[in-house]
């Protein structure tokens, strides 16, 4: 019977093992495109909302808006996406490039890989219930 009393079973080691580990799997397998797992969803969120502010998209990805702001540069120096002047010149709003669409592009097939095969690992309803179980928390 598992203990939750003991320390090896930490609820958060156990979380940051599990992702490290899956992070390693999707990392790999989008190692073609030349994203790993954190630019690639950074691209699918600016793809699908069209373009955000810092702050709103270190929000939406759970990171600090100073570890979005570095991971930004990279993008931005490889010409996928585009920073600009906000409507509140404070702020710097976020698009995605034509370039960074053509990446993403070349991407999304690897990351399906990717997801298919962790799935197929643990099978679709335990995938569903952890996927729902994980929101919990994030």
């Amino acid at each position: 019977m598992l203990m939750l009393d003991d320390p090896l079973n930490c609820v958060c080691a156990n979380f940051r093992r599990a992702a490290r580990h899956v992070t390693r799997q999707y990392d790999a397998a989008l190692e073609p495109s030349g994203l790993n797992t954190g630019q690639f969803t950074t691209l699918v969120a600016l793809q699908r909302t069209g373009g955000m502010i810092v702050s709103e998209l270190a929000d939406l990805l759970g990171l600090e808006r100073t570890a979005m702001t570095r991971n930004l540069r990279v993008l931005e120096k490889d010409g996928l996406v585009l920073r600009e002047l906000g409507e509140d010149r404070r702020e710097r709003r976020i698009t995605l490039t034509r370039q960074g669409q053509n990446r993403l592009e070349q991407a999304q097939p690897l990351w399906a890989k990717a997801q298919s095969r962790l799935i197929a690992a643990i099978g679709s309803d335990d995938a569903i219930q952890l996927l729902n179980r994980l929101r919990v928390f994030a």
